[in-house]
C-alpha cells in the first residue's frame, strides 16, 4: 500500500514539475518574440517603497478603528476627527 502511494505522489510531482517547466518555456518564448516585456529587477528604492506602502496600507485603516468603535458602541461622535475620514 505504501509503495502505491509513493508512486502516485511521484507521478503527481512529475506532472507539477512538467507544468512548471512548460509555463516557464512559454513565458521565455513570448519574451523572445517581443510579446512580453523583459523582466526588470527592482531597485533598492523600489523595494523600500513597496514595503513602506504595504505597511501604510495596513496601518492607515487600522488607525480609524478606535473612532469606529467610539461611534458604533458608545454612539458618540465627540472627539471624532474629520481629517482621518
Amino acid at each position: 500500500m505504501h509503495h502505491i502511494n509513493a508512486k502516485k505522489k511521484a507521478k503527481q510531482r512529475a506532472k507539477k514539475m512538467a507544468k512548471k517547466m512548460a509555463k516557464k518555456y512559454l513565458h521565455d518564448e513570448l519574451q523572445k518574440k517581443g510579446y512580453l516585456a523583459p523582466e526588470k529587477k527592482e531597485t533598492s528604492w523600489e523595494k523600500f517603497m513597496h514595503k513602506a506602502l504595504f505597511i501604510i496600507a495596513i496601518i492607515g485603516p487600522a488607525l480609524t478603528l478606535p473612532q469606529i468603535w467610539n461611534v458604533w458602541v458608545h454612539k458618540s461622535v465627540h472627539g471624532l476627527s474629520p481629517y482621518t475620514w
